[in-house]
């Protein structure tokens, strides 16, 4: 029995399957040929609607906002190099939480840590080396 093609020539003819050194993909702007990912504009925007929602002066937040904050921040995570360990004060906050959701000092220490980081990936690109390691140059040892 035949097989459909695996390509769509629908999507080939629309440009799906070009051959660029930019684009996006799985959300991601990638540059090959500067080795650079980095969020697309709509998402970075999202990062600080999301960021903006959380000020100091906010004391308590429905444990729905936390997981909708930390699912977000999990997806963007991979193009903010330093972003992980930002992570664990906010998932430390939703485990075994209640409805309500006290916001203390550490918690909003690392909102304020993800606005920084925010800030600087929106000032450059992410090199794909800081967030993949890449292959050593020289293996052996050395003084």
């Amino acid at each position: 029995e035949w097989k459909k093609d695996p390509i769509s020539t629908k999507k080939l003819l629309q440009g799906d399957g070009s051959l660029e050194t930019t684009k996006v993909i799985l959300g991601w702007l990638i540059d090959t040929v500067r080795g650079t990912i980095e969020l697309p504009p709509h998402r970075v925007a999202r990062l600080y609607e999301m960021l903006n929602a959380f000020p100091r002066a906010r004391r308590t937040c429905q444990k729905k906002e936390l997981h909708k904050l930390v699912g977000e921040l999990r997806s963007m995570i991979i193009a903010i190099p330093g972003g992980v360990g930002c992570l664990s004060w906010l998932q430390e906050r939703l485990k075994s939480a209640p409805e309500r959701i006290y916001l203390n000092n550490q918690f909003k220490d690392a909102i304020d840590d993800f606005r920084w980081l925010a800030d600087d990936i929106t000032s450059r690109p992410t090199r794909i080396g800081e967030v993949v390691p890449e292959v050593p140059v020289y293996v052996g040892c050395s003084d």
